[in-house]
């Protein structure tokens, strides 16, 4: 399987400018069977309550996804700001050309930004279990006691950073 981890320049806002540079970037990869974005990749990683305005239900996200992948006939995994019921999570998925295998929410870290997601860690795809520890869920205990006992095909630890890869 031939799986590309993107680096995303975090300097661009918004979230139709950030889908065109993530498919510029993707577009550029050779047979990609994987990509896989950061956390919080569809509007950029910000640390404060400003990423709210970036929020999308999770449908709105999962069509783009789908989209992205029957274009590239590829997987995708992506971080989104979901809102859900009045409430963000700082969200992740993996899905193909034709569905969404499933979506994590981060459970640790930024709470005075995001909900706390429950601690589901697993998301069920053709290519196996994939565990999902979105940045700070890596370093918890609960991460691993969760995945402890599956047969986990691929361990994904989605991170965002506010800086840009570029600059110093």
């Amino acid at each position: 399987m031939r799986i590309y981890a993107l680096e995303l320049n975090n300097d661009i806002k918004g979230i139709d400018q950030r889908k065109s540079y993530i498919e510029s970037l993707i577009s550029k990869l050779h047979h990609p069977d994987l990509i896989v974005l950061p956390e919080l990749s569809l509007c950029s990683y910000m640390g404060s309550e400003a990423v709210w305005k970036y929020a999308q239900n999770s449908r709105i996200t999962s069509e783009w996804a789908m989209d992205i992948a029957g274009r590239y006939n590829t997987y995708i995994a992506v971080g989104f700001v979901e809102k859900s019921k009045g409430d963000f999570y700082n969200s992740y998925l993996i899905a193909d050309k034709s569905r969404v295998y499933g979506i994590v929410r981060k459970s640790e870290g930024e709470s005075y930004i995001f909900k706390r997601g429950d601690f589901d860690n697993i998301i069920l795809t053709p290519f196996g279990e994939v565990a999902v520890g979105i940045c700070y869920d890596s370093r918890r205990r609960h991460f691993y006691e969760n995945i402890k006992d599956r047969k986990i095909s691929l361990i994904l630890f989605p991170h965002g950073s506010p800086n840009n890869p570029d600059k110093i």
